[in-house]
């Protein structure tokens, strides 16, 4: 334990049979001269450590600084995200809009050149007048066409 950088625990001393290192330790005394100056080059390697890695540890004002950025930064990106989303919502429904026009306007046209009932109606009748007078037509020209038969 003595020279490796971790605390002496009376513990330790004590499974390690050394039992008047242990009770000095547990007293309060030092134990000898060598054992407390290995204790203090153990403390001192241990402090050695803490002041090197001490520097780069945030403090309470760099984490609350730090918090404060990120906050910031994620309230902008979701201002910029919605702010995004409604120029796309706005496209799309202008696109919807025309798209409604255009369907309107071409049923329009399609209604104008598409035939109603009554128009099929009186297609009906005069087809059956043209049907009539083409029944006629057909009646004369048998009669014209037919083989001449000769006077007696």
């Amino acid at each position: 334990m003595v020279g490796s950088g971790l605390p002496l625990d009376p513990r330790s001393l004590k499974e390690s049979g050394d039992a008047c290192r242990a009770e000095a330790c547990e007293a309060g005394k030092g134990g000898t001269p060598y054992e407390m100056e290995e204790q203090l080059k153990n403390l001192h390697a241990r402090t050695s450590a803490f002041e090197q890695i001490l520097p780069t540890l945030a403090t309470k004002d760099d984490l609350h600084l730090t918090t404060a950025a990120l906050q910031h930064e994620i309230e902008t990106g979701f201002q910029e995200a919605k702010n995004h989303a409604d120029k796309l919502n706005e496209i799309t429904r202008a696109q919807i809009r025309l798209l409604a026009e255009a369907t309107k306007e071409d049923l329009r046209e399609m209604r104008q050149e598409m035939a109603t009932k009554g128009d099929l109606q009186e297609l009906r009748r005069e087809v059956r007048l043209i049907g009539g007078h083409v029944r006629v037509i057909a009646k004369q020209v048998a009669v014209l066409s037919a083989p001449k038969r000769k006077k007696r």
